[in-house]
């Protein structure tokens, strides 16, 4: 889709440098604008750039940039916190900047995060985690399918709703106006 409003793009080395160090050269290399609170959490850029060079994650299981066509601007940073368990299971996160929320792009991300979870033939379930308390992303993730089914304790952030998909429910969501772009 040429005029996709959302491109989805993985994240290299490249990409997650230049975020993490410098970003008016991120800027001019790739003509992309980075919008303010594009990424919500600051530590998971570093995160992600040693786990790809570690090779803790692949690339596939790696962080992806949320651009938005139109605008030629980075408005979210999200993807998978690692490998896949043994048992299938995989996490997603994301993040969209607060000038684009209510605007369809979270649920968007979301969606195909899932959907590219299950072409995977392993995964059996993705998983995710908010706040506990209904907010924007729970909203989010109910309209992706996804079921609260557990309250359990993050070591980082206390308390939190535990969410899951299983691969029967996901088959099927829509991800209209999404493209997904490999290139480095």
């Amino acid at each position: 889709m040429l005029n996709a409003e959302l491109i989805i793009q993985p994240c290299s080395v490249e990409h997650l440098k230049m975020l993490i160090g410098d970003t008016e050269g991120f800027t001019s290399k790739y003509g992309l604008q980075i919008i303010p609170g594009y990424l919500e959490f600051p530590g998971a850029l570093k995160w992600a750039l040693e786990s790809l060079e570690t090779g803790k994650v692949t690339p596939e299981w790696g962080t992806y940039m949320f651009i938005h066509n139109g605008d030629q601007a980075l408005i979210g940073i999200g993807g998978y916190y690692g490998l896949p368990t043994e048992g299938g299971i995989v996490e997603i996160g994301y993040g969209i900047a607060p000038s684009y929320r209510c605007r369809g792009y979270a649920t968007q991300s979301a969606q195909w995060l899932i959907k590219q979870a299950f072409s995977n033939d392993e995964i059996k379930a993705v998983w995710a985690h908010t706040l506990p308390n209904f907010n924007a992303s729970t909203r989010v993730l109910e309209k992706c399918g996804m079921k609260k089914i557990a309250e359990v304790l993050d070591e980082e952030h206390g308390m939190v709703w535990q969410w899951e998909i299983v691969k029967e429910e996901g088959r099927g969501k829509r991800e209209e106006g999404i493209t997904i772009h490999h290139q480095e």
